[in-house]
């Protein structure tokens, strides 16, 4: 739940390994299908193709914002997600100050404040063995 409100959503398109890649040397998508983003023309590590018919259906989701009205008594946002961001599909979000590397570990503000029992309990990130990064660089900051 965010701001008392639950944003859904649904997976669709194939699996990101399976789907239709462009050509490793011309960045062209197959004959019959069309890339799912104008802006990934430069990037085709971020380029994936289907038929013209699909890509309402089946393009990745590769960029959420989160847009917030004034309300007097509280906050209202809507949620617009878009397919045509030179990125890769977003497959996991989080609301909280810095994502932690580990996943079962959650971050806290600066400021945060905490219920007497859950002080010191996981509010920092510790540092990931394999990639030596306390915090998930994947994720980005999304200016609400």
């Amino acid at each position: 739940m965010f701001y008392k409100k639950y944003v859904c959503g649904t997976r669709g398109g194939l699996a990101f390994e399976n789907v239709i890649r462009p050509d490793p040397v011309t960045f062209y998508c197959p004959e019959g299908t069309v890339a799912c983003s104008n802006s990934t023309d430069s990037d085709p590590e971020n380029k994936v193709c289907y038929l013209e018919s699909e890509l309402r259906q089946k393009c990745p989701v590769t960029d959420i914002k989160f847009v917030f009205t004034a309300k007097e008594t509280e906050a209202e946002f809507s949620v617009l997600v878009d397919r045509n961001y030179n990125g890769l599909p977003i497959i996991a979000t989080r609301v909280e100050h810095k994502p932690c590397m580990l996943p079962h570990e959650t971050s806290s503000g600066e400021n945060a404040v905490f219920y007497p029992l859950e002080v010191g309990r996981n509010s920092s990130c510790s540092i990931d063995p394999i990639s030596g990064q306390r915090h998930d660089k994947r994720y980005r900051y999304n200016n609400y």
